[in-house]
């Protein structure tokens, strides 16, 4: 049998809270988030089967931000996985879906991997294929096909870029759409990339 995502069951009504306050249980309902957050890509295996990949680490890798739709960054990338979930649901548009991207140059794709996608000397091309992984020539090319706003990617990139050069990375390709996640529900080079679900 193929591994599947386990999604919650849209019959579920609070049957189970409710016995469990019955007998005296208590739900606590003062707490600031009801799960614990966690960036996720949905990957394609090589089987034709979806796969969650969790970015537990690759976003705080050098060479490495992360934007939204509208080109800028929201977060530090090196914070926690939760915190860096909260700080995407704050930067989030009223109404649109909770998407944000990660982006590296080749140089640093090719070195830490990013995502599913293994460092040199495994190859690219599948997640090229599968739609994982994006490139284009320029940032304005990237964030067309990623549907990322390119004056607002150039203008990150660029004043990313202009910090003191002993913590300076250029950053020009590879883009990972990542999503939200519950415990149990998963939401969906010179060359620039990106990829999606």
């Amino acid at each position: 049998m193929a591994p599947s995502i386990i999604r919650p069951v849209n019959r579920q009504h609070g049957d189970g809270l409710r016995l469990a306050e019955a007998v005296g249980g208590r739900v606590e309902d003062t707490l600031p988030n009801a799960a614990a957050w966690v960036p996720v890509s949905i990957t394609r295996r090589k089987d034709g089967t979806r796969g969650v990949m969790p970015h537990f680490i690759d976003r705080a890798k050098p060479g490495v931000i992360a934007v939204m739709r509208d080109g800028a960054r929201f977060a530090n990338e090196g914070n926690s996985y939760h915190d860096f979930v909260q700080e995407m649901m704050k930067a989030a548009r009223p109404g649109e879906e909770i998407t944000a991207f990660l982006i590296c140059d080749h140089k640093t794709l090719r070195k830490y991997g990013l995502g599913c996608v293994p460092p040199f000397p495994m190859p690219i091309g599948r997640h090229l294929g599968t739609g994982y992984l994006m490139r284009g020539d320029t940032l304005a090319a990237l964030a067309a096909q990623a549907g990322i706003d390119a004056g607002g990617l150039e203008a990150t990139v660029t004043q990313f870029t202009r910090r003191p050069r002993a913590t300076r990375c250029r950053l020009r390709q590879g883009l990972t759409r990542v999503k939200r996640t519950t415990l149990d529900r998963a939401t969906q080079g010179s060359d620039h990339a990106a990829h999606s679900p």
